[in-house]
């Protein structure tokens, strides 16, 4: 029986010995993937990395837009990648249903204290507009990009 309690004893210990391992991988890879991340170092600049986004938009430059958005957007490339196709998917169609792109419009800009931003222009089209929305969100290195998102819904911009 001692041989058995010193063998299930040890076979946690190895357990334990690799999950330690792994969840120190796992860590690794997350503060190198934090690492890449560049900041942006003024809110000027966080202006014209919004109104470079929205003239990359009107023009079908997608991959672009996330290419650039994608240095200073610590999300996991995963998730950028899958706004990034379906982004891609959606604009291809953008014309066909909405028209001929007409340019951009600056709506609005908003703050929350001096940490928080958020850029808002409209994508013009023929027939329709599409809302865009840049947040960034100041890091103690920096801004960075704090969400991305678009969407036909700019009635609610009405006051």
């Amino acid at each position: 029986m001692t041989t058995n309690t010193a063998i299930s004893l040890d076979f946690s210990f190895q357990q334990i010995k690799k999950s330690v391992c792994l969840f120190s991988f796992l860590l690794g890879i997350a503060f190198s993937a934090q690492a890449q991340i560049s900041y942006i170092s003024d809110v000027k600049k966080t202006e014209q990395l919004a109104k470079m986004a929205a003239e990359r938009f009107v023009e079908g430059e997608y991959k672009e837009l996330f290419d650039e958005l994608r240095k200073y957007w610590p999300l996991p490339p995963n998730e950028i990648d899958q706004l990034e196709s379906q982004t891609i998917r959606y604009g291809n169609i953008f014309e066909e249903r909405f028209g001929e792109t007409v340019g951009y419009y600056k709506l609005k800009t908003e703050v929350i204290g001096d940490f928080a931003r958020r850029e808002t222009y409209l994508i013009r089209y023929g027939y329709t507009a599409i809302r865009f929305k840049l947040t960034f969100y100041l890091h103690p290195k920096g801004w960075v990009v704090n969400g991305f998102t678009w969407d036909d819904s700019f009635s609610e911009e009405f006051e």
